[in-house]
């Protein structure tokens, strides 16, 4: 049964690659990459497919010619020149597969948290240590979710038992999966900080609190922050950043998720293993399945929680 990763590779300061990988937790069976052009001014992106040859045979004679072998791999793109970047290992490097699935198994407690309010949340995060760690919500409204953009992909959860179909569709009609892409990357370059991204700026600057994200959309940085991107597990397993995050987890006293509906980098299972005193702090629309029965969650719209933080702060 392959299961699906989702990778982000940071390519620059203000650029991203999204890569979704099928693996079956022994060898990287299949990865599609969607790779913005540095240099490109009218946002063109480069669509990259890469298997190893057990894949490759169930695809037609006509589409297998369109792949080339290089470094053990079989890899199509609309670009030779992002052929080259990432058959150098920067999408779907070899590594031990123990270890990966380690780092990329989710945090599941499915508990029943207790409720908290954003008086007590305020206090919290004036008197404790925390890490603020950020997913999709808090850009909500502002871009486009990775949820949305999945299905506008047509990634689904039984695209890994029609992989073939769904691969070929690809090759097919790739242009009107790069364009996708190419006003994905367009509206997150566009778009303006919401009021939680400036206000949770103004904690950070004040409190020095270690912030990370998963989002692409560089909303935290147009506010003046440099956030650690989780662009893969190496951000915090064995990355330029895995000391000064290993270091923060093992001080902190809690770890606050703002708009992160599931442990999909498995940071989360990371910060409980290595920091098991250390509480998880939702704040979401709705409760989510990493909390257990120890965690705390601020049941509310992101939003309007963050305006009434910033008044209990008076920051």
């Amino acid at each position: 049964m392959k299961k699906l990763i989702l990778l982000l590779f940071v390519l620059a300061s203000n650029l991203s690659a999204m890569c979704w990988q099928w693996t079956d937790g022994k060898d990287q069976d299949v990865s599609v990459s969607f790779v913005p052009v540095e240099f490109s001014n009218d946002k063109k992106v480069n669509l990259v497919i890469k298997c190893d040859v057990v894949f490759i045979k169930s695809l037609s004679e006509k589409h297998q010619k369109l792949f080339k072998f290089e470094e053990g791999n079989y890899i199509y793109s609309t670009s030779a020149d992002c052929r080259r970047g990432f058959s150098s290992g920067a999408v779907g490097s070899e590594t031990d597969s123990q270890e990966e699935e380690v780092v990329f198994s989710k945090l599941v407690c499915r508990g029943h948290p207790e409720r908290i309010s954003e008086k007590e949340l305020a206090e919290i995060i004036k008197n404790k240590r925390v890490i603020f760690y950020t997913g999709a919500g808090i850009s909500a409204g502002y871009v486009p979710t990775m949820n949305q953009l999945m299905n506008d992909l047509k990634i689904t959860e039984e695209t890994p038992n029609k992989l073939e179909e769904y691969i070929t569709d690809l090759i097919i009609d790739s242009e009107s999966y790069l364009k996708i892409l190419e006003n994905f990357f367009d509206k997150c370059e566009n778009a303006l900080p919401s009021n939680a991204h400036n206000i949770l700026a103004r904690f950070v600057r004040k409190g020095g609190q270690l912030l990370i994200t998963e989002n692409l959309d560089q909303l935290h940085q147009k506010t003046g922050l440099t956030p650690i991107v989780l662009a893969s597990h190496d951000n915090y397993s064995q990355g330029e950043f895995s000391e000064k995050i290993r270091k923060e987890v093992l001080r902190s006293d809690a770890l606050i998720t703002i708009g992160l509906n599931s442990d999909e980098s498995g940071f989360l299972k990371f910060y409980k293993k290595l920091n098991p005193r250390g509480k998880i702090i939702s704040v979401n629309l709705k409760n989510t399945d990493y909390l257990s029965d120890d965690d705390l969650i601020l049941i509310g719209d992101i939003q309007q929680v963050f305006q009434k933080l910033i008044f209990l702060l008076d920051y």
